[in-house]
């Protein structure tokens, strides 16, 4: 038994009028979502702790690249590693400062450099601190004009020339305006934040 051919109707394309309607259409709902999110206290709280975050983290570039808070600080501990090697002016080469912070923090300093004949004195230091956080960056030694950073201290700086690249690029293409996006740099900015306060 012979059937007859299966026969489909032909899709009609949309019209050019209507492909415009559409479009505009779908603009003027991502315009809404848009202006609703944009109007919710969710997106300007986020945006507020995203941009707050930024300020800490170039705060704490400026400060380890430029000035720094310094003070006179005790550590609980300081272990000088000295190479065998001296130059001719008969200073000691001073390899590595090991430091326990008050808060039983153990830091290293990679100092290698040649700081005196006589030893330093390491009871107390001059500890280079962000002003906002007061978090030790560097430190500067009696016996030398250097400033010297602690080893935590790149770590951190690593972290925030990343976060202030990917939230800038974030910000130039207004990524910051979709609901799904915004969330994320916050909470990626707060955690580094909070990173830094129990380093």
């Amino acid at each position: 038994m012979s059937g007859a051919p299966h026969s489909r109707s032909a899709r009609t394309l949309p019209s050019a009028e209507e492909l415009s309607r559409r479009m505009s259409r779908l603009r003027e709902l991502r315009l809404k979502r848009y202006l609703k999110f944009k109007s919710t206290t969710r997106y300007k709280v986020l945006n507020l702790i995203t941009i707050l975050c930024c300020v800490l983290h170039w705060e704490l570039l400026l400060c380890f690249a430029g000035p720094a808070h310094y003070s006179i600080e005790k550590p609980k501990l300081v272990e000088a590693k000295y190479g065998a090697q001296g130059n001719e002016k008969a200073q000691r080469f001073l390899r590595e400062v090991v430091l326990v912070t008050p808060s039983g923090f153990v830091n290293k300093v990679a100092v290698q450099d040649y700081v005196g004949a006589d030893r330093p004195e390491f009871g107390q230091l001059r500890i280079g601190k962000d002003f906002l956080l007061g978090k030790w960056l560097k430190i500067k030694l009696d016996t030398s004009e250097g400033e010297y950073y602690l080893r935590s201290s790149f770590s951190m700086i690593f972290l925030c020339v990343f976060l202030v690249f990917v939230t800038g690029v974030a910000y130039f293409f207004n990524f910051n305006e979709r609901p799904f996006i915004l969330p994320g740099l916050a909470i990626v900015n707060a955690l580094a934040v909070i990173f830094y306060l129990f380093l």
